[in-house]
């Protein structure tokens, strides 16, 4: 091969290369003028939850907040926003705002579980049990499973108890005290 064909050929890849790229990138353009478009498309909590998942909990902490702050048949806001406040801890400038955010989430979530909302419940079983950022509270725990077990809402759901390794945690990290005390608890529990 001669030098002359050997550089009308690289001019001609090269030329295939670009035009490849361009068009991969216009392709990425539509790709994303159609996320916009769907993206505008959703309701506020769709947006909401489509930011939480995409970990932009700022930006979908205040859209939540003013439906949360509805009250009453609002508690999967309730519930998301508490999850919200409680993810962007970790990544909060200063330690005083991450537990400020914290306890905004616990608060949020306690709202949802306090109204009934069997969901909230059992995210509550989840941060009293496991603990991490919570403090362990056995007890706590319990109580929360008590009121969910007899929560009638739960059935909608179809879900009859808790996954079998979290049920098995429970079970194995009460003591008999610990439930006799979960039981007074949750039979003086009254839903807000």
């Amino acid at each position: 091969m001669t030098f002359q064909v050997w550089v009308r050929t690289l001019g001609l890849a090269l030329v295939v290369i670009i035009l490849s790229l361009g068009s991969a990138a216009h392709a990425q353009d539509d790709n994303r003028s159609k996320n916009q478009q769907l993206i505008q498309s959703f309701s506020p909590y769709e947006r909401a939850m489509y930011l939480k998942q995409r970990g932009e909990y700022a930006k979908a902490i205040e859209i939540l907040e003013p439906m949360a702050a509805q009250g009453h048949g609002f508690e999967q806001a309730e519930l998301s926003l508490g999850q919200c406040y409680i993810a962007s801890a970790a990544t909060a400038p200063s330690p005083e705002a991450g537990h400020d955010a914290l306890v905004k989430g616990t608060k949020w979530i306690l709202t949802a579980a306090d109204a009934g909302f069997p969901a909230a419940q059992v995210q509550l079983i989840h941060m009293m049990l496991e603990g991490g950022r919570f403090k362990v509270e056995p007890v706590a725990a319990g109580m929360w499973y008590l009121v969910w077990r007899r929560n009638p809402g739960r059935l909608q759901t179809g879900v009859s108890d808790l996954d079998p390794p979290l049920l098995q945690k429970l079970h194995s990290t009460l003591s008999p005290e610990d439930w006799q005390k979960a039981e007074a608890q949750a039979n003086a529990w009254q839903p807000h």
